[in-house]
């Protein structure tokens, strides 16, 4: 993966950190304004405004911010080596994200939430295109030098 397609993974990887960012900030009344916003987004409006202080909404919500911090972490440190990487590395990553796309956004749907869905297709779509354009998915491993 080089050139515009390893940019544009370099910043699938930097808004998911910085979404990531957004959800952690849901652990502290003071920093929980954007995670607020979008999660009252993604309701239409259904949740009230104290949502947050439900028990273990809060914390969950945190930590889930947490896990998209670290996944942004871990996709950016194979977009550094794509070129290195086999392809196998993309499948194992191509078929978690469609793994979780599947599970995510079924379970949104089920409870209510179809608009996390529509997100979900939005940000499954953006890391596709670079995957699937740059040819990670079927080249073999190379050296750095190639």
């Amino acid at each position: 993966m080089r050139g515009l397609w390893k940019t544009w993974m370099t910043l699938w990887c930097a808004a998911t950190i910085g979404f990531g960012l957004m959800l952690a900030g849901a652990a502290l009344p003071a920093t929980d304004g954007l995670a607020r916003f979008f999660y009252g987004l993604i309701s239409a409006g259904a949740l009230a405004p104290d949502f947050l202080e439900a028990p273990g909404f809060r914390f969950s919500v945190a930590v889930l911010g947490a896990v998209l911090i670290g996944w942004g972490i871990t996709i950016l440190a194979l977009v550094r080596v794509a070129d290195a990487a086999p392809s196998a590395s993309w499948w194992g990553l191509t078929a978690s994200m469609l793994i979780w796309f599947a599970i995510d956004s079924g379970l949104s749907i089920t409870t209510g939430f179809p608009l996390n869905a529509l997100s979900n297709s939005v940000f499954l779509i953006l890391y596709l295109i670079p995957v699937i354009a740059s040819g990670v998915l079927k080249s073999s491993a190379r050296t750095a030098h190639a």
